[in-house]
């Protein structure tokens, strides 16, 4: 799942797509809508991630959920993509229900 090994001439074209397509790169070359599902998803289910305390961070939540809809907003696809990973959508829902009650 993601993170494999790249070289550096990959990682070079990597940062200079992001210099000029940030978005495009955090969807195509970094799955950017993978990784928010993990992260959304685990600090779902727990106050802690590897150790580290995290429940209540509704800024770092925030600005996950505003990175997504920039992109729904720029790329059709990925508002389909977001609006169909249904872990995603429920772990959203999950916070609002957190941030609510």
């Amino acid at each position: 799942e993601g993170g494999e090994v790249k070289t550096k001439e990959e990682g070079v074209g990597d940062g200079e797509m992001f210099m000029r397509k940030p978005l495009w790169a955090l969807l195509s070359r970094m799955e950017f809508i993978p990784a928010a599902t993990r992260i959304l998803t685990a600090f779902s289910h727990s106050n802690t991630v590897e150790g580290e305390e995290v429940g209540g961070n509704v800024e770092m939540v925030v600005r996950i959920v505003k990175m997504l809809k920039m992109m729904a907003r720029r790329y059709p696809g990925a508002g389909t993509a977001i609006a169909g990973n249904r872990k995603l959508t429920e772990a959203m829902y999950g916070w609002c229900v957190d941030f609510d009650g």
